[in-house]
């Protein structure tokens, strides 16, 4: 999301069946994206906290940032990743929200509508590496997918899952809800690769392979 339009280098390594390393270099260009905005209502603690709220942001930023830095160097899921829900989801991935006229936010996922205790399923295999209440995502899990690449599910009514657990692709998270900043029940899912916040709908067209 955050990547400037622009001329990049795309390098790919790979180790072939014989042993040996294989690289190549390709020039890519990168265009303009093309994001909404939208104008959002929420409570004002959630636009101007206050100092015992913004203490617990930072710490929870901690959590955040300790959970990223789990570090899996080979991948954990296989094949295709798959809705962690059974609802069509929102385009809303890059919007530019305006909160309560105040203050511009970045939607940084995707927003699947659906009504307070849906299951909420894992996109693929992985290692969760947060399962708590956070102030802005409320109850919120993040599950490490491998080689860099993880899944977040945000303000759920109840996590079913403890940090360190292994879960495969459709086992059960939680249920979804409205805690945190929101203006109603949804499921915000939204992926990480490497730092950077991927489309999910994107990520769900990718064909990959069978690892297992």
């Amino acid at each position: 999301l955050e990547t400037q339009p622009g001329s990049y280098d795309l390098h790919i390594s790979a180790t072939l069946t014989n042993g040996r390393a294989a690289h190549s270099t390709k020039k890519i260009d990168l265009g303009p994206g093309n994001f909404g905005t939208g104008d959002v209502n929420v409570p004002e603690n959630y636009v101007e906290p206050d100092a015992e709220q913004q203490a617990q942001i930072a710490s929870d930023q901690k959590l955040k940032d300790r959970a990223f830095a789990h570090a899996t160097p080979k991948p954990l899921w296989s094949g295709n990743f798959a809705p962690p829900v059974a609802a069509k989801p929102t385009p809303s991935f890059g919007e530019s929200r305006l909160l309560n006229e105040e203050r511009t936010s970045t939607h940084r996922g995707t927003d699947y509508p659906v009504p307070e205790g849906t299951p909420v399923t894992a996109s693929n295999a992985g290692t969760v590496v947060l399962a708590t209440s956070l102030y802005y995502e409320g109850n919120c899990v993040i599950v490490d997918h491998g080689d860099g690449l993880m899944s977040i599910y945000m303000h759920f009514s109840k996590i079913e899952v403890k940090a360190g657990e292994r879960v495969r692709q459709g086992e059960r998270l939680g249920l979804s809800g409205a805690t945190g900043r929101v203006t109603g029940p949804h499921l915000h899912w939204a992926i990480r690769w490497e730092g950077a916040m991927l489309d999910p709908a994107k990520v769900l067209k990718m064909k990959l392979d069978e690892l297992r």
